[in-house]
């Protein structure tokens, strides 16, 4: 289970923006690092991948992303998806097929036009 939102701890631990659940623990840890900002929205594909979108232009690390980043399980560490978007997302879904739809103020996704609203296919 992943949340996020516009928090910086879970409990006395540092999780900037974005955590998950460890069952085996029962607590909250940050996710890759985290995000440098607020997470408006996430979404997770069948096979686990985990998408963010909010009102962040950088990872925890300070990585830039545009708005929108992927979860890299392997590295443990958010990436940009495609460019990104010009301005903040507010809503993201991933279909049956794995697309991914991103929905916001932005007029750009990946540098195409995009008024308010993305999609990306898997890779």
């Amino acid at each position: 289970m992943v949340a996020g939102g516009n928090f910086t701890l879970s409990g006395s631990q540092r999780a900037r923006f974005v955590a998950a659940f460890r069952a085996h623990a029962g607590d909250w840890q940050e996710l890759g690092g985290g995000l440098g900002g607020p997470v408006n929205a996430l979404g997770a594909s069948a096979d686990g991948k985990v998408f963010a979108g909010g009102l962040f232009t950088s990872t925890g690390a300070g990585d830039p992303v545009s708005y929108v980043a992927a979860y890299d399980a392997g590295a443990e560490r958010w990436s940009p998806m495609s460019g990104g978007m010009n301005r903040p997302v507010h809503a993201l879904a991933v279909a049956p097929d794995g697309s991914v739809l991103a929905g916001g103020e932005f007029g750009l996704a990946g540098g195409e036009a995009a008024p308010g609203i993305a999609r990306w296919m898997p890779d």
